[in-house]
């Protein structure tokens, strides 16, 4: 056989006269497709799926960094590069209209005590400052402290009784939410 292949050899990357080897219409539709939708994002590593949810909860670029496994040398520069892509973007922004890391009333008291005793067991002044913040929110949030109206600045402790309350009891002074 001599070196030229004709139309029905198979020869897949050869292309007719003036026609490219996708035939015009195809690539003509290729190039247009390309231009009017937009770039695909693309599937997220594991890794990047775990910072997307750590960023959704709250936490911040360089602690969210750490915490889905990556090295911890420079976390902030590094979770400033993910947090400019436009999948991680896209990530975030869904975990967030879903609802993703709401916290529950409970769930917030129980992550309040966990700052308080990680805190406590610190032992320094500003540690313990810190721990006494937490469990002062943590009473806000049971309505055991309010802000004293008499005077600016002051916090007015609530006794709400001198024995455990019933759970008629508490839910007469705590209404559900919602």
């Amino acid at each position: 056989m001599s070196g030229s292949a004709g139309a029905g050899d198979g020869d897949t990357n050869r292309s007719t006269p003036g026609r490219n080897k996708y035939c015009g219409v195809q690539s003509y539709n290729m190039k247009h497709k390309r231009t009017t939708t937009a770039p695909k994002l693309g599937r997220l590593t594991p890794m990047q799926e775990l910072f997307c949810r750590e960023v959704a909860k709250g936490a911040e670029g360089g602690e969210a960094h750490v915490a889905a496994g990556y090295k911890a040398k420079y976390p902030k520069g590094a979770a400033k590069k993910l947090l400019e892509m436009a999948k991680i973007q896209a990530r975030i922004a869904e975990l967030v209209a879903s609802g993703f890391g709401s916290l529950t009333p409970i769930q917030l008291i129980l992550r309040l005590r966990q700052i308080a005793d990680s805190a406590e067991s610190l032992r320094s002044a500003a540690a313990l400052a810190v721990a006494r913040t937490a469990l002062m929110d943590i009473a806000r949030l049971n309505s055991l402290v309010r802000p004293d109206e008499t005077q600016e600045g002051a916090t007015k402790i609530m006794v709400l009784a001198d024995r455990p309350l019933s759970e008629d009891e508490w839910e007469s002074l705590h209404p559900p939410l919602g």
